[in-house]
């Protein structure tokens, strides 16, 4: 019940926050062009990467590499959420 209202609460703002945004107007030709120009060149090394390596294991590597990443965060946003629950205890 906490985690669905949390998740409600999040999409609410989601929603909020595009509905007052106004329209974007369009990038420039040239900053497009070098956003693309970035991008083929970390895909050339991820190509090269995915040479040495198996699809499989590429995709395990960024996997456990985003979930290291997201580890304490998680952790601290989990702990508040059972400090919130008065019964338990915890401090």
């Amino acid at each position: 019940m906490l985690v669905e209202a949390l998740l409600n609460f999040v999409y609410w703002l989601f929603s909020f926050q595009f509905s007052i945004t106004p329209n974007v107007p369009p990038l420039p030709q040239a900053i497009i062009d070098s956003l693309n120009g970035y991008l083929n060149i970390a895909l050339s090394g991820v190509g090269v990467v995915r040479y040495f390596i198996s699809d499989t294991l590429f995709n395990a590597i960024i996997i456990v590499g985003i979930a290291i990443l997201a580890f304490d965060y998680t952790y601290l946003m989990l702990l508040w959420a059972i400090r919130k629950i008065p019964f338990l205890g915890i401090k």
